[in-house]
């Protein structure tokens, strides 16, 4: 890898005329100043006026930088590296934010300069309490005010102060999850060459914005981590060049997730379901892309059939979907159905469950829930969506079945139920699978390995 030139002043350029484009760095339409978009607007120009009255500081601070040598003892190949993850979650409960916190706490204890970058919302001082776990190790932690809509709107203060965050750490590699974390971060790099950008794409999930769009296909990011070949194969067919894509799966806790260190006792328990009694479980946010009404009609038929399951579903869920689900819950399956929300306790209510079902429908890429009950050996009936047959060899590690199909959904459930010796069966080859693709020492070694070879290409020059 060529030394990085410390010297070279951040290149910024301003027009307001190319407003809407700054944010991902290259000329696009202009924007039509309608009601909806004026505040947009008026934001990106007060930020490339910001940007401009302290062109000057950035280019004294670049000029006092220096890149610290590899060691005579440390190749380029194995010297410490300096990597930053920005993540646009608002909270450490969502599998895509644990991924990256993960990914981090991993690096770090690898040996590596690590700094994660998350989000607080707004401006204010308040951090979710959920990064508490994460913040009281040895991760470093910064935040910045990316907001939390989902349209796309960046604001000058956010990005000025990521940038500054940036600069004063003067990383290898920035390592981004999520879109609007993308946004961001391309916005505060604009003109800035020191560091490569790697994106993160767990979903399947079109591009909502033309804005999204162009920032993927930006020559500036200079990799994108898919976490499926699903994903991959989406980016590809909305534009994004596939010589910049890599599979590299997520990854599980196996020792969290573990049978042998888990006891599913105290949940049926809690639950009052007495030996005997079969408990099959749904766990993952109530929101239509998951399709809980499918489930719950499944569940609603395997109860005309048995009278010896209990139905349980664990996830977060927004206030107004969980009166809906939870009423159709009630409608179709009275109390053999509970909706327990939020738990910290996923391992424990796996390994009460005897047959864990998933039924999303849409923009998943791989799902989480299946690693996670695979890893702890229970059967698992999901969708064949996205990235699910990559991991589910259907009637090998699992069953697939069509998404929007209870009657079938109702079928493979009722036949494992009767059959625990192929539950057995398919919960030994689930975690064998899990062993082999998604522990998170072999995850962090293969996007070690792509940093690397980025690294080596000098892209950041």
């Amino acid at each position: 890898m060529k030394p990085r030139n410390t010297s070279d002043r951040a290149n910024l350029k301003f027009a307001p005329c190319l407003a809407g484009a700054f944010a991902i760095g290259f000329p696009t339409q202009p924007f039509v100043l309608a009601r909806s978009n004026l505040t947009m607007t008026a934001a990106v120009i007060a930020l490339c006026v910001a940007l401009g009255a302290i062109r000057e500081l950035v280019r004294k601070r670049g000029a006092q930088r220096r890149e610290v040598p590899p060691t005579k003892s440390e190749s380029p190949g194995s010297r410490r590296l300096r990597i930053v993850h920005v993540l646009s979650h608002t909270d450490a409960t969502r599998g895509g934010a644990i991924q990256a916190l993960s990914l981090a706490r991993e690096q770090q204890r690898a040996g590596h300069d690590v700094l994660v970058i998350a989000n607080n919302r707004t401006n204010k001082k308040a951090i979710h309490p959920t990064f508490n776990s994460w913040m009281s190790g040895e991760l470093p932690f910064r935040f910045v005010a990316m907001g939390a809509s989902q349209r796309v709107m960046l604001s000058p203060r956010p990005v000025l102060r990521l940038r500054r965050m940036l600069l004063n750490w003067n990383p290898d590699i920035v390592h981004v999850h999520r879109d609007r974390a993308l946004l961001y971060t391309l916005t505060a790099n604009l003109g800035v060459k020191r560091w490569a950008l790697v994106s993160q794409r767990g979903t399947t999930r079109g591009f909502r914005h033309w804005l999204i769009a162009r920032a993927h296909r930006s020559s500036r990011v200079v990799r994108i981590i898919a976490v499926a070949q699903a994903v991959k194969d989406a980016l590809v067919a909305q534009g994004v060049e596939s010589r910049k894509i890599q599979v590299i799966y997520g990854s599980i806790d196996v020792n969290r997730f573990n049978p042998d260190h888990v006891d599913g006792g105290s949940v049926r328990a809690e639950l009052g379901v007495p030996e005997g009694t079969h408990i099959v479980a749904a766990i993952g946010e109530l929101n239509p892309r998951k399709d809980p009404a499918t489930y719950i009609e499944a569940f609603a038929r395997i109860m005309r059939v048995r009278d010896d399951v209990v139905f349980i579903h664990a996830g977060d869920a927004k206030t107004d979907r969980r009166r809906l689900f939870t009423r159709l819950g009630k409608e179709r399956c009275g109390d053999r159905l509970r909706f327990l929300g939020w738990r910290a306790d996923v391992p424990a209510l796996l390994a009460a469950a005897d047959v864990v079902v998933n039924t999303s429908i849409a923009d998943e890429g791989l799902t989480g829930v299946v690693r996670e009950a695979l890893a702890m050996e229970r059967a698992v009936v999901c969708t064949r969506t996205d990235g699910n047959p990559e991991l589910v060899s259907d009637r090998m590690t699992g069953i697939l079945v069509p998404p929007r199909e209870p009657e079938m959904l109702a079928s493979a459930v009722l036949e494992l139920l009767a059959n625990p010796a192929f539950r057995a069966q398919l919960g030994t080859a689930g975690r064998k699978r899990v062993l082999e693709l998604m522990t998170l020492p072999a995850r962090t070694r293969r996007v070690e390995t792509l940093y690397r070879s980025v690294l080596a290409e000098g892209v950041v020059d």
